[in-house]
């Protein structure tokens, strides 16, 4: 059982959210047990500010090796994009490292398309089997490479891929039509010598310049060249490479706008990934506006239905972000920081597990914890491609694209502390149950200025109540409640909001989004929330943080 209790203190607009939650134990089973939870919210202070574009999404560089691309202008594809909102667009990944730009005319048989075409393809029998062959076209390569990578090593498997005018001026026509900025990866590793050859990116930013507005980034976690590909470059070389870049950019005021993100490193739960990003930020020489990082919780290749589920697994984000903000603070650095390439399993998820709806806990704590923490932006791996994309193949949105979707809907920028307290301090009676509260968004929803939304995980097999226990206070809200479409399988690829399946309602049109209403009266009543779910709860409170 939870209840919400909303208490004023000091002036009218400093608001104390207190939420009792009672839990069962902590392998989930049921339990006679309870025990009072309080979920404190300091409405006074607002402790971190997120960038306004967070979450956002990434593409492999793989798109242009499976000739992907050519279906950027799908009218599903475009019409799941825009709703998203304003977003960076990551393209990189470990095949970044093997992207050379050419323009069309450098290649045999290239036919050039115009900078204006962008048409949207709308579904026609001619253009879904157009679209199907290029699907199974990719699927096929894909497959190769897999096997390929098993059988010889990645560094093996992975051969040079081309990026071609036509791809790279569509690329940016699709973010343009969308409000997407790309963040491009460019290849580190054209060396000459210790030093990185920048006259492929040179050839590219050139090309770009005065045509589109870019962010950048240079080589994909750097600090596992060895183990990937047999290679070192120190830490300290790859910020000469960052300093490198940063002058060619300076060199027109075009750039001028345009940041500089890196290094991207891996392993930030161990010491040595601490100890890489921080010599990188002492040697960079304020190159970069961003340091950025990547995480996964599990393998893919070994995860279960359990580990979605696994408190421990959960918490290790913690340790992680503990060691990026360890290793800008020893390096005197003041840069933003943004998780540039993150979902729950590497390796491109799994399948059966990462593509359903059990996969949204791990994701929505994700957003939770690192916006707690201080990071500035998550960037989700990946929009479309792979077992953890938001998009299956054929563009059918998954159950976390439409949490994503939500949670760019209902969720602000602005943070608030919450704080967990038990009467008998037993922690199994508070980590089945997580929430967070920010500033509300009132640009979809009309919600009204002053409101607040927590978004919620309830991972526990019981139901938690919701109640408020302010008997003068009278504060209506809307609930988003999420639930696997089958309440036997948290493995469905399908998800209820408040009961209802979502579902597109033709190939390109969304559906609404409807909340429950929640009325003060209900509130007081109890607010139930089922098991194995997740969801927002808006409130339309007036706390002064959130007027503006």
């Amino acid at each position: 059982m939870i209840w919400l209790k909303v208490v004023f203190s000091g002036s009218a607009f400093a608001i104390s959210f207190m939420l009792i939650a009672i839990y069962g134990d902590v392998n989930f089973t049921r339990s006679t047990r309870t025990s009072a939870i309080f979920v404190s919210v300091n409405t006074t202070d607002v402790i971190f500010q997120t960038d306004h574009l967070s979450p956002s999404f990434a593409l492999g560089a793989s798109i242009f090796e499976y000739n992907l691309v050519r279906l950027f202008n799908d009218a599903r594809f475009v019409a799941l994009a825009q709703a998203l909102g304003h977003s960076e667009l990551r393209v990189g990944g470990t095949k970044q490292d093997f992207v050379h730009f050419k323009r069309d005319s450098e290649i045999p048989n290239k036919n050039h398309r115009s900078l204006d075409e962008f048409e949207i393809k709308e579904m026609t029998p001619a253009y879904r089997l157009r679209k199907h062959r290029v699907i199974q076209a990719a699927r096929a390569l894909d497959e190769k490479f897999l096997l390929n990578t098993h059988t010889y090593g990645l560094k093996s498997a992975i051969k040079p891929i081309i990026l071609s005018e036509t791809e790279w001026n569509k690329l940016n026509k699709f973010c343009n039509h969308t409000n997407w900025k790309l963040l491009f990866g460019l290849n580190l590793l054209i060396r000459d010598g210790h030093e990185w050859n920048s006259t492929n990116a040179e050839k590219l930013i050139l090309y770009s310049q005065n045509l589109y507005r870019i962010d950048w980034q240079l080589g994909n976690e750097p600090n596992s060249y060895n183990h990937k590909f047999g290679m070192r470059i120190s830490a300290e070389q790859i910020a000469k490479d960052f300093i490198h870049l940063s002058c060619i950019l300076r060199q027109s005021s075009w750039w001028d706008s345009s940041k500089i993100i890196g290094p991207d490193a891996n392993r930030m739960q161990t010491s040595n990934g601490g100890a890489f990003l921080k010599r990188f930020l002492m040697s960079d020489g304020e190159s970069v506006q961003v340091a950025s990082f990547h995480q996964y919780y599990i393998n893919g290749k070994y995860a279960k239905v359990a580990d979605f589920l696994n408190v421990t697994i959960l918490d290790s984000l913690s340790t992680v972000l503990n060691h990026v903000e360890k290793a800008r603070k020893e390096a005197a650095s003041n840069v933003a920081i943004w998780l540039s390439e993150t979902s729950s399993a590497f390796g491109g998820g799994t399948e059966g597990l990462t593509d359903t709806f059990i996969n949204g806990f791990m994701w929505l704590d994700k957003l939770g914890l690192s916006a707690r923490s201080g990071v500035n932006l998550i960037v989700r791996q990946t929009f479309y491609w792979g077992n953890y994309a938001l998009l299956d193949k054929d563009f059918t949105p998954r159950p976390d694209y439409w949490l994503t979707l939500l949670y760019k809907r209902l969720v602000g920028h602005k943070v608030f502390k919450l704080k967990l307290y038990s009467t008998d301090n037993r922690l199994n009676d508070v980590t089945n149950f997580r929430m967070y509260a920010h500033c509300a968004k009132n640009n979809t929803y009309n919600f009204k200025h002053g409101s607040i939304v927590f978004y919620f995980i309830n991972i526990d097999k019981v139901h938690q109540k919701l109640k408020m226990l302010e008997k003068d206070l009278n504060v209506n809200g809307k609930l988003y409640l999420l639930q696997s479409s089958n309440s036997d399988n948290l493995r469905s690829k399908f998800v209820k909001l408040n009961g209802e399946l979502i579902e597109m309602v033709d190939y390109s049109t969304l559906p609404q989004l409807n909340p429950t209403e929640i009325s003060g009266y209900e509130l007081k009543d109890g607010l139930s929330i089922p098991p194995h779910s997740f969801g927002f709860l808006a409130l339309n409170s007036t706390i002064s943080h959130c007027l503006f």
